[in-house]
């Protein structure tokens, strides 16, 4: 889980750690007794300089992690300038307000408020006096503390930082609708894709193109189209598309695919084309690409046997006792090579089917201010609805038992392989359903984020909306020490001073719920742990 706000389990807002050259006093900025004030200063420039090269060094080898990272950083920064503004506005004494954690690399002092950045940038906090009973504050400061507020002083407070994550979650809905715009009706999409030497690709389909019926029976969606091509392989067909707000007829003639396939997750695609069969698609960076295979080439011999038609590659394939097969092809030039292939434990296959090859993309349909600020409020309350039930469903016991049997099921030396052969599409609805009860880490987080980012700069956004949604409902929760559990304790406060008619304050033993705020930490901390475990061993690709 991201970790957006450091507080201890009194909700005090202090950092973790005592900060280099801080007095044990709470002094700030003085050396220790026998350093010097230039040892401290050499010791803080050090560290900007190693983070600063860290950056650079980031940013030269993954620039769309940096992009992530920064993104992060700045969003946590928000999350305690909404705290920071709230405890201003309402006159409560702020004595910190640092990003990151770990030993002070720089910062300054105005006012009453210390500023500045700290090593680790995993995080961010604002230290307000008073935020329980506990707390020892100065006679003088009393009236400026945390728990002398008023309730709805104390509520803006806690909420601020939430609220600040739903703002930016608004925000940046908002200009998707406008820069980019949201996906049209799923009965609206088109081809985005067209697969090398497929039917498609020597028809006159084209990308952009709304396939509207084949043969007569109409097709709204993927799937629709799906349906009625597997079952006509090598049939001729009329398709009838929407090209640019007229209707086109479009002839195809059908070919046929088949996979074999092993205990890794991906295909060899085998494609009719022209009365031939020719290698598939190829997915970038997997082991059918790794061996040198490409989209388009001839299939020539499996394991030594010719490959005419279909029926040819069930009986090769069989031929091997394990998950490794030699694949012969031939180029556009008729030049023939041999690839080994290693799919896994064992292999199987499919039998033929209809195939057009083409490949959906959403249609976006941009909007206007008006119409996008409405949409967003929309599409806002939908996440935040999604995401309420994900995250109860996930911290119920079931949901925790669950993520904990797939973090200890998951060995670092098995690389999530089965030793049942499955289809790509097998193995991608498997992983879809593993992950459905899964939550990522912070690194889990960013690599998410970066993938999404390298295909485009809607791809932050969206991230980002998604991001600042969950972690705003994560720190609602009404447990300490998260924002919620002081929600929870003011708002409980405030039902007893009603109750009591006299006018008095009411305020709760903050030692009493220590206990149950350690549990959460525990919890919080040990889910947090499995999260990063399986993020590094088992990580999700999208």
């Amino acid at each position: 889980m991201a970790a957006v706000d450091e507080k201890q389990p009194d909700g005090s807002g202090e950092a973790p750690q005592a900060a280099a050259g801080d007095r044990p006093n709470g002094q700030v900025g003085r050396s220790a007794p026998g350093g010097g004030s230039g040892s401290a200063e050499d010791s803080k420039l050090w560290r900007l300089g190693v983070l600063l090269a860290g950056v650079v060094a980031l940013g030269i080898w993954n620039p769309p992690l940096l992009i992530v990272i920064l993104s992060l950083i700045v969003v946590i920064f928000l999350h305690e300038l909404g705290h920071y503004l709230a405890a201003r506005r309402a006159d409560m004494k702020v004595t910190e307000f640092f990003i990151g954690f770990g030993p002070r690399i720089w910062s300054f002092r105005r006012g009453e408020t210390e500023y500045g950045l700290k090593v680790i940038p995993a995080g961010a906090y604002v230290r307000i006096i008073g935020m329980v009973n506990i707390d020892e504050v100065p006679p003088e400061d009393e009236d400026r503390t945390y728990r002398q507020k008023s309730y709805g002083q104390r509520m803006l407070v806690a909420v601020a930082g939430s609220g600040m994550h739903f703002l930016i979650a608004l925000l940046l809905l908002f200009v998707i609708g406008v820069v980019w715009g949201r996906p049209a009706p799923p009965d609206q999409w088109v081809i985005d894709d067209i697969s090398p030497g497929s039917a498609a690709a020597s028809s006159q389909l084209q990308e952009g193109d709304q396939i509207i019926s084949v043969n007569g029976t109409e097709i709204e969606t993927f799937t629709d189209l799906g349906d009625e091509i597997v079952t006509r392989p090598n049939q001729s067909v009329e398709l009838l598309v929407e090209r640019d707000g007229s209707e086109v007829v479009v002839p195809v003639t059908l070919g046929g695919r088949m996979a074999v396939f092993g205990t890794v997750g991906e295909d060899l695609s085998i494609i009719a084309s022209d009365g031939r069969l020719v290698i598939g698609g190829v997915a970038e960076d997997g082991v059918v690409a790794e061996a040198g295979l490409e989209p388009g080439e001839s299939l020539v011999e499996i394991n030594g046997e010719d490959i005419v038609d279909f029926d040819d590659v069930g009986p090769a394939v069989e031929k091997t006792g394990n998950g490794q097969i030699e694949v012969t092809v031939a180029d556009s030039a008729g030049e023939p090579r041999t690839a080994t292939l290693d799919l896994g434990e064992s292999l199987d296959y499919d039998e033929a089917q209809g195939f057009l090859g083409v490949g959906p993309g959403d249609v976006l349909v941009r909007e206007n201010p008006a119409e996008s600020a409405v949409s967003s409020f929309r599409e806002f309350g939908s996440l935040t609805k999604d995401s309420v039930v994900a995250i109860g469903r996930f911290f119920s016991p079931s949901g925790l038992s669950s993520f904990a049997e797939r973090v200890f099921s998951t060995a670092p030396t098995t690389d999530g392989q089965d030793v049942v052969p499955q289809s790509a599409q097998e193995a991608a609805q498997q992983e879809m359903d593993a992950n459905q009860n899964r939550i990522v880490s912070i690194v889990g987080a960013a690599s998410l984020g970066s993938q999404l980012t390298e295909e485009s700069l809607l791809g932050l956004f969206t991230f980002l909306v998604f991001i600042n949604i969950f972690i705003g409902l994560i720190n609602m929760v009404p447990l300490l020490p998260l924002d919620g559990g002081h929600v929870a304790i003011a708002t409980y406060e405030r039902i007893r001073e009603l109750r009591r008619h006299d006018g008095r304050r009411y305020m709760v033993d903050a030692a009493r719920l220590m206990p149950v705020a350690y549990a959460v930490v525990a919890v919080l901390v040990s889910v947090g742990l499995m999260a990063l475990y399986l993020d590094l061993v088992d990580p999700i690709n999208l």
